[in-house]
């Protein structure tokens, strides 16, 4: 697990099922109480420099994540068909379905140094914005 800044290893592990062939997939790291604690209080520490960034950085890490997201979709489509048991021809698009609301939600973001969002009811009933 990462947690604050370090590699650490797990408590325990937890054995993730495959729906789809039966049998274990893998084993992720399962953290203990301190470990948790830890990452709480980390995860309270970032929220400070977090607020201190501007709307154009969150729109540039939110359009880090959207390409890293689209880089390995064959890749996570192929885990939820083996994790999940869905058909490929459903799981091929799950990894990027919700790409389409990042750009939306970086354009929101980018546009609060320009004096606002103007965004209209049709358009917000169509997207979801994610802000950072």
């Amino acid at each position: 697990m990462y947690i604050d800044g370090e590699w650490q290893a797990g408590g325990d592990s937890i054995e993730v099922r495959g729906l789809a062939e039966g049998g274990t997939l893998g084993t992720v790291a399962a953290a203990h109480r301190e470990q948790t604690d830890k990452a709480l209080a980390a995860a309270e520490r970032a929220q400070r420099p977090m607020r201190e960034t501007t709307p154009v950085e969150r729109a540039r890490w939110l359009e880090a994540i959207a390409d890293a997201i689209e880089a390995r979709a064959e890749e996570l489509s192929e885990t939820i068909v083996r994790e999940a048991g869905k058909p490929v021809s459903s799981a091929g698009g799950a990894p990027s379905h919700g790409l389409g609301d990042i750009p939306f939600g970086g354009n929101d973001a980018s546009g609060i140094n320009r004096g606002g969002i103007h965004t209209s009811i049709e358009q917000m009933r169509r997207k979801r914005s994610i802000i950072l």
